[in-house]
């Protein structure tokens, strides 16, 4: 996934992806998320949440997805997401 200009761009693009590969997250799952990134982050720093997925591929699933935000030195955001 390709670094951004901002925080917000990042998580957009972190959910987008997860949709993109058939995750869906329930209502509670996108607060969490929201909450978890609504605030700023420093140069060097990272955020993650984790989150349980209510589906995966329209089957129910016990996994959870795992969004982490690192900003750069250069000030630019680097998104990365998983499923475990």
């Amino acid at each position: 996934m390709a670094n951004v200009d901002t925080l917000w761009q990042a998580v957009e693009n972190l959910l987008a992806e997860l949709k993109s590969d058939g995750v869906e997250l329930s209502l509670d799952a996108h607060e969490q998320v929201s909450s978890t990134f609504m605030n700023g982050l420093r140069y060097g720093d990272r955020l993650e949440a984790h989150v349980e997925i209510e589906s995966l591929r329209g089957k129910s699933t016990r996994k959870f997805a795992h969004l982490v935000v690192e900003r750069l030195d250069s000030g630019r955001y680097e998104p990365l997401s998983y499923v475990l």
